[in-house]
């Protein structure tokens, strides 16, 4: 994770650089808790990935944190222990979900620290059908291509927030980001149009994810902001990076 620094230390720099060569030792800056917590309701699994941020420069191979005690409570007080299945990952299978459920993330023995999260079981769209529309048929030694759009069909009446994610011959599509919320379209059947370019003789998947509210605002909020040192809002307590998520998945597929 990269970290933000204060505009003041910003302006400081371009102040003093006049008279002498400032080195900036980032990658000493205090380590903090990163949780990428998923609950897939679709499976009924739990995933939790607990690591460090690391330099400001670091890219991969973040410190992970082991030997923590993580649990998840549902409404009703039924209670899941996650196991660590490797280094940093805890995991748990089976779990009861259905929409409108409230869970309860904790994460204990953190280098001393508990940290919780709650977080709401959205309610599910549901992928109809993929249709395309042709873009370019150029000259004959060139394929064709092709624009697709994912027909779906809004839970009514209550708050969605969506992600539409796009593989490619089986290939995610990750530096696509396709989102939305049902504001105006609430309970309606719609197309949801993805960016991604697709030839003739491809296959494409359209996965439809149904998130919860923190997990929506945390996935665009990180796309929309890739380059710069940012960090999203979580909805964890105290003081540490990432998010606790809830989603739902449905998907179709075709052949160009």
């Amino acid at each position: 994770m990269k970290f933000i620094y204060p505009l003041y230390a910003i302006l400081l720099l371009f102040v003093t650089s006049c008279t002498e060569v400032i080195t900036l030792e980032l990658d000493t800056a205090t380590q903090k808790p990163v949780i990428d917590a998923t609950l897939n309701a679709t499976t009924g699994t739990c995933k939790v990935i607990l690591t460090k941020t690391g330099g400001f420069y670091q890219k991969k191979d973040f410190d992970k944190i082991s030997n923590a005690i993580v649990s998840l409570v549902d409404g009703n007080g039924l209670r899941y222990n996650l196991s660590e299945t490797s280094t940093g990952i805890y995991e748990i299978g089976n779990i009861k979900v259905q929409p409108g459920n409230n869970f309860t993330l904790t994460i204990e023995n953190v280098e001393g620290k508990t940290y919780k999260a709650e977080a709401l079981t959205p309610y599910p769209g549901r992928a109809v059908e993929i249709s395309k529309q042709l873009f370019a048929n150029p000259a004959t030694d060139t394929l064709p291509s092709f624009f697709t759009s994912l027909l779906i069909e809004d839970y009514p009446e209550v708050k969605n927030y969506y992600q539409m994610k796009s593989y490619i011959n089986g290939k995610f599509q990750a530096s696509i980001f396709d989102f939305t919320g049902d504001e105006w379209f609430d309970g309606y059947t719609v197309e949801l149009p993805s960016s991604a370019v697709v030839y003739e003789g491809d296959t494409m998947v359209l996965e439809l994810i149904s998130m919860n509210k923190a997990m929506y605002q945390y996935v665009l909020e990180m796309s929309e902001n890739l380059e710069l040192a940012y960090n999203p809002k979580t909805n964890f307590d105290g003081d540490v990076f990432g998010r606790f998520g809830i989603f739902y998945s449905d998907s179709k597929e075709i052949k160009l």
